[in-house]
């Protein structure tokens, strides 16, 4: 069977590898993109659509997880992970099935202090198009509080 005939039947996931390339500077120093870019966020804040997403730690910093208390935490800057880690994070789907229980992670990307071209490659986990989601054997008739359910009108992916 070919790609083609695996995407028609539906047997190919809905989950979506992303390369993003942010170029920070060129090598005169000048800082290229928007207005937001040069101040210093190459990459909003934002959340992903997605159940989790997986992303490959870069060499080069810049992506950053909000916390609690407004600031901002670069994970890639910290003395114990290295290029070989992964960051493993919430998304909105799983946000919305646990009835806010699990937070979708806001995150963006920042502009690196040094001059660079940085890369990410972010898979975001999702459930194929024809999949519906019954959650209704988990909520417990509405009553769990965790467990969003979905009897009327289920969710399709």
């Amino acid at each position: 069977m070919c790609i083609r005939d695996s995407m028609e039947t539906g047997s190919i996931t809905a989950s979506v590898m992303r390369v993003c390339s942010y170029h920070c500077a060129d090598p005169s120093g000048e800082m290229k993109g928007d207005s937001t870019a040069r101040s210093g966020v190459l990459f909003d804040e934002h959340t992903d659509s997605s159940f989790i997403t997986v992303a490959p730690v870069s060499k080069v910093a810049g992506l950053e997880f909000s916390q609690p208390d407004g600031s901002w935490l670069a994970i890639e800057e910290m003395d114990d992970v290295t290029p070989e880690n992964l960051a493993i994070f919430i998304g909105d789907f799983t946000q919305l099935f646990s009835r806010n229980y699990y937070k979708a992670a806001k995150h963006r990307v920042a502009r690196p202090k040094v001059a660079c071209h940085r890369i990410s490659m972010p898979l975001l986990i999702r459930g194929r198009p024809e999949h519906v989601i019954d959650t209704e054997k988990y909520s417990n008739g509405g009553a769990h509080p965790h467990v969003f359910p979905l009897t009327e009108t289920p969710i399709r992916m």
